[in-house]
């Protein structure tokens, strides 16, 4: 048989596997492959930072750049959107097209325009936060809106509430460019726009001539009406002029723009008035060339027939006027320049034109209205829409300046007149207007500690790095200007004993990028609550940047969140299960999310693979896509029944409710019937499966599946229903949502080679170097050509024409490339906060004895992929004693609850060595046994599920040492409490026993021989020797305040003095502090000094903490130093004491005045040395 027919016959046999037969085959990985575990896989899948109104942004729209109030700009478009309806949607979201905002790009740090494609707006609730900058740049926005920061050597997103004074703010500090460069302004559209009332006034000159069949005196004094161009829909040529009936001057209908121009509306800016026939600029009599100069610039910039003339207004001042009505209508409704001192704004020409016309507007302003000193410009205006446009203006040119403003107030003249004075805004310019630099300016500052200079320097070890001056002061001073930033790096490449360690290489480029990138820092001043006048906030979303720059001053700000995040919802999931049939039940589970639009709600349901992530390099829930949908296909094919969906978004007036069905062929929804129903919920989607499963109790149940997702997510609301029996309810522990993640592009380093060469198939990329930067996060242009070198690959030759060998050559050379790290801002951890306050939240009834201080260690990375690990301790209570730790495993906030042999976060848990820590476990290893739950989270951008049911973690080495250091970290801070809990219940048990033998036998020892019963004190410190120190923690729940006071005793010999320090959990902060301590430390850590405390005395710390709920704050981690830490109860040693000497702190005071030596007991003396207490 010919080799063909062999083919044919074998293609014949081969068939189209369905998605029913795949999921059938493969249901064991999915998680169905049993009736228990198909049920809880079911329930599984199923379960405001905005800115103010009148903050300004510089938007560029069909080719035309502005700065407007970002609620002025949103609210045109819901207006656009909605068209006259009255109601208001507490939020809504409107697309935008061919919008754009300025922003910078991460890799380089080069600020640009990149587009805006949605704008929010939503209800406020509440106050805003007023972010105050070094330099007086501000902006208003909701406290859990993000600016940029500096934190541990990179710049972060920072919720503006956890901001600090003194934190350092992303800004912009080189020349940017805002638009094409317009060189005329047509005013023919605005001519044939504006309404007839004020059309018929107006002539055109200059087009008479050409008119044929029009009226004799028209031709004669060269005019034709506007309102007949209109009607007969003629053209205006461009050289005509145009002017008010009766009017004598004439202005072009196409205005060059030119120096002239730019030069007068600056003057204008700072000098002018607009009444409806005339302009006014006033000037002081002595402004001769100035007022000369005006004169001469209204006519080269408008034409020889525009009508000026000089008129004293009075002794000292002079009046330049402009008698131009069409001149007066052209600036408020083109130019929109203000009519009047509070109303004046920088037109949005300004933002349209070149730099040195711009520098021209500018400099008329301050030569109208400005003081030039020895190092700064000053100007001063009571509007604060111009000073805003001014500050963007200079920020556009990289300049430096400060802004200020002064109240409104009265002033009282020497006659005795009292004169109201309004709000006024001070905007001072340092050097000079032109390209200068203004290197003593703060912007232009570089932090040495933040940026992460000082660690790469000490990495590089130069070798004149502590003989040159440049080096001298680098430990003393906390900046470098930019220049010198460069200097001192270069230098420290050039004489570098060592090359940079790899963890601080990522770090070195960074810096690269501050030196020639267009941003710099500038200083938290302030933030405080205000109040909002406008209803709404808003914001933009700007895909793959996600920031704008906005506010008065300009700084760069953080766009929406997304999913109910992004619609700052609370989630609210409520579960119930129904039975059915002896096996058959019904799932039904609710949400308060943001709602499914109609069109989508039958792919994300009833479509196999359609909402897929595994392509995004950001922490989600699920990646494969085979979630909910995986759901209703194990539903349909148990019960043959179709699932029903309700979504209702705010936006919908009524919800909508479909029956569906999964085609098994097409791997398409099939729609069994659809209607619209009325919900009482705002929004929100509710799904109802039903399926066969079987009900159980125990670890692997509903409720417990409920009850970790419930820990993990504290923000989260969560009620279940189960078929008997009453509701169970896990109320949420907090109204602070997770951070958002990022979507970074892929790693070299964890990309394999099929999907190397489906991205260069799919690339837009011409050139193989472009593709390596543009489709790869952490690859520059310089390591995109030494990647194309060392795999002989040419960098111009195109991606998709790479054969087989090739790929593989540059696979091989991507994976020996010296890289970054990728970035970690992908990741959303819980969060040591939150850990504890959900544990709390659902183990209460437990009541633990211990919480210990939960522990989320620095991200890391696996192949490529970034990933964060989170460990909790929960000891003691109602937990039983002899069975071992229940060990509660999340991945991305999810609980594992099959296979915890397999999983890797089990087997670290069981590798530790807990007998150090105080727990019981036999033979070295397994899990311990003992009172305690452990709680470990890994959170990743692709956590290593050893299957598709994502039931289980890999081993992976670097997930295990990381898991390793968090859960022996933890481990310690058990081994403290209970180290601390034995040593205090020992010496508890001494003092009592001291306490209530001793004064027995001095009683009747006294009696016998008739002398008064002695104070013990000086007997009882030598017997007890040491210092106790304990806390009481007092809870206001009216003001949210913990009151905490920290207690030391003496109860030795002799005078003590030590250190207290207390460590509080991260984004905590103490106020009211007694004693002022002597140092506070933004890592939470505070120090007292104490001393001295003398022998039976006690001293007493205490401070506040507000803001906080009960459960966050209810132990002080407290250490000691400077004294034997063998004498002290209560407190640990502070890390690093352990050297000391401990014999020359007991030499350095001696005993209390008056104490005696230790022998027998002296009944002849009058009185004790020691008073009693």
């Amino acid at each position: 048989m010919p080799s063909t027919s062999i083919a044919e016959e074998l293609a014949k046999k081969q068939r189209e596997i369905s998605v029913s037969e795949f999921f059938e085959r493969n249901k064991q990985i999915l998680g169905y492959d049993s009736a228990t575990k198909a049920l809880l896989t079911v329930v599984k899948e199923a379960v405001d930072n905005s800115v103010e109104h009148d903050e300004p942004v510089i938007v560029r729209q069909d080719g035309w750049t502005r700065l407007v109030p970002i609620g002025e700009f949103i609210d045109e478009k819901v207006r656009e959107q909605l068209g006259e309806k009255s109601d208001e949607p507490e939020r809504i979201s409107v697309p935008l097209a061919d919008c754009q905002v300025l922003a910078y790009d991460d890799s380089t740090l080069k600020v640009g325009f990149r587009a805006a494609v949605m704008a929010h707006r939503h209800r406020l609730h509440g106050p805003l936060d007023e972010l105050e900058l070094t330099g007086g740049r501000k902006v208003t926005v909701t406290g859990s809106h993000s600016v940029f920061a500096l934190s541990d050597g990179r710049i972060v997103a920072f919720r503006v509430e956890d901001l600090r004074a003194d934190d350092y703010v992303v800004v912009p500090n080189r020349e940017i460019g805002l638009g094409p460069g317009v060189e005329e302004i047509d005013l023919r559209p605005w001519l044939m726009s504006l309404h007839s009332d004020r059309a018929k006034s107006i002539m055109i000159h200059g087009m008479s001539q050409a008119l044929p069949g029009v009226p004799r005196d028209w031709k004669r004094f060269d005019f034709v009406p506007l309102e007949y161009i209109r009607s007969r829909k003629l053209s205006i040529p461009s050289n005509a002029r145009m002017n008010v009936r009766f009017g004598k001057s004439r202005l072009p209908v196409v205005l060059p723009v030119t120096h002239e121009l730019m030069r007068f509306l600056g003057l204008y800016a700072a000098e002018g008035t607009r009444l409806d026939a005339t302009i006014f600029l006033s000037f002081g009599a002595h402004e001769r060339n100035l007022i000369e100069e005006t004169k001469r610039l209204v006519v080269q910039a408008f034409g020889p027939e525009t009508r000026v003339s000089a008129v004293p207004a009075h002794k000292t001042a002079v009046c330049v006027k402009v008698y131009s009505k069409i001149l007066s209508w052209v600036l408020r409704d083109n130019f929109r320049c203000g009519d009047r001192a509070g109303t004046k704004r920088v037109p949005d020409l300004v933002f349209n034109v070149s730099r040195e016309l711009q520098e021209a507007f500018i400099q008329g302003y301050i030569d109208g209205d400005g003081h030039r000193g020895a190092q700064k410009i000053s100007v001063s205006t009571v509007s604060g829409e111009l000073v805003s446009g001014l500050s963007t203006l200079l920020a556009s040119f990289g300049k430096a300046f400060s802004l200020s403003n002064r109240p409104a107030t009265s002033r009282t003249f020497p006659q005795g007149h009292r004169s109201a004075c309004k709000e006024t805004y001070s905007l001072f310019i340092y050097g000079s207007i032109g390209p200068q630099g203004q290197p003593k300016s703060p912007l232009f500052w570089l932090p040495l500690e933040e940026t992460g200079f000082r660690k790469v320097i000490q990495g590089l070890n130069p070798v004149n790095s502590y003989n040159t001056p440049l080096y001298k002061d680098m430990k003393s001073r906390p900046h470098y200007t930019v220049s010198k930033f460069a200097e001192a790096l270069g230098q420290a490449d050039e004489y570098a004993r060592t090359d940079a360690p790899p963890e601080l290489r990522g770090q070195r480029r960074f810096l690269e990028r501050l030196i020639f990138g267009d941003v710099g820092f500038l200083q938290v001043r302030s933030i405080r609550r205000v109040e909002s006048a406008s209803p709404f906030v808003y914001d933009f979303s700007v895909p793959g940047c996600e920031k704008f720059l906005g506010g008065r001053g300009v700084i760069f700000l953080h766009n929406s969140l997304d999913a109910c995040e992004e619609a700052e919802i609370l989630p609210d999931v409520r579960v119930e299960l129904s039975k059915v049939d002896k096996d058959e039940f019904l799932a039904q589970v609710e949400d308060n999310g943001p709602g499914i639009v109609k069109k989508e709600v039958p792919n994300v349901f009833g479509r196999l693979l359609y909402g897929s992530r595994f392509h995004s390099r950001r922490q989600a829930r699920g990646a494969q896509g085979l979630g909910i949908s995986g759901a209703v296909m194990y539903g349909q094919l148990t019960t043959g029944k179709p699932t029903r969906i309700i979504s209702k978004t705010a936006e919908m007036d009524v919800a909508y409710q479909v029956d569906l069905i999964l085609d098994t062929k097409k791997n398409r929804p099939t729609v069994v019937s659809e209607d619209f129903v009325v919900r009482e919920q705002i929004h929100g989607t509710r799904v109802e499966i039903p399926l066969k499963g079987r009900l159980v109790g125990g670890k692997q149940s509903v409720p417990e599946y409920l009850k970790a997702t419930a820990i993990v997510n504290p923000h989260a609301r969560i009620s279940y229903q189960p078929p008997e029996g009453e509701a169970v309810v896990f109320e949420r522990a907090t109204e602070e949502l997770p951070p958002k993640t990022k979507e970074i592009p892929p790693h070299p380093h964890g990309i394999e080679l099929g999907a190397l060469m489906a991205m260069m198939k799919e690339t837009k990329s011409h050139k193989l170097a472009a593709f390596l930067e543009e489709e790869f996060v952490r690859v520059s242009s310089r390591v995109a050509k030494e990647i194309c070198g060392a795999a002989n690959l040419d960098p111009e030759m195109k991606p998709k024409s790479l054969v087989l060998e090739e790929a593989k050559a540059l696979h091989e050379a991507m994976q020996s490339a010296k890289l970054m790290a990728p970035p970690t801002d992908c990741l959303s951890p819980i969060g040591e906060r939150l850990i504890k306050r959900g544990l709390k939240n659902v183990l209460g009834n437990l009541r633990p004895e211990f919480y210990a201080p939960p522990l989320t260690r620095d991200p890391a990375v696996y192949s490529g992929n970034p990933f964060q690990v989170e460990v909790g301790i929960v000891f003691g209570g109602d937990l039983p004693p002899d069975q071992p730790v229940e060990v509660l495993r999340f991945a991305n906030r999810v609980p594992l609850m099959y296979q915890a042999g397999g999983c890797a976060l089990t087997q670290a848990v069981a590798n530790v060595d807990w007998r150090r820590y105080g727990l019981e476990q036999r033979g070295g290893s397994g899990l311990p046994f003992g009172p305690a739950i452990v709680l470990v989270h890994v959170c990743s951008t692709r956590v290593p599920f050893t299957s598709e049911a994502k039931e289980a973690v890999a081993t992976v080495d670097e997930i295990m040492t990381e898991l390793d250091l968090a859960l022996k970290e933890c481990g310690r801070r058990l081994k403290t409490h209970l180290t601390k809990k034995a040593h205090r219940e020992k010496t508890k048990e001494k003092f009592e026993i001291v306490q209530l033998i001793l004064p027995r036998i001095a009683e009747k020892s006294a009696k016998i021989v008739n002398k008064k019963v002695p104070s013990l004190d000086a007997t009882i410190t030598k017997i007890m020797g040491v210092v106790w120190i304990d806390d009481t923690i007092a809870y206001d729940k009216k003001r949210r305040r913990h009151a905490v006071t920290i207690n030391v005793h003496n109860f030795t010999d002799a005078g003590k003095k030590l250190n207290v320090h207390l460590l509080l959990p991260r984004g905590i902060d103490a106020k009211d502090f007694d004693p002022k301590p002597a140092e506070v430390r933004d890592d939470g850590k505070i120090t007292w000094e104490l001393k001295r405390i003398d022998s039976v005395q006690r001293a007493t710390v205490s401070f506040a903490l507000e803001g906080l709920d009960e459960a966050e704050y209810d132990e002080s981690e407290i250490f000691v130093s400077g004294i034997n830490p063998g004498l002290v109860i209560g407190a640990e040693p502070l890390p690093g004491d352990w050297e000391l000497n401990y014999a020359d702190f007991e030499g350095e005071e001696g005993p209390a005045p008056g104490a005696e030596d230790e022998g027998e007991i002296d009944y002849d003396e009058t009185e004790e040395a020691l008073d009693d207490e």
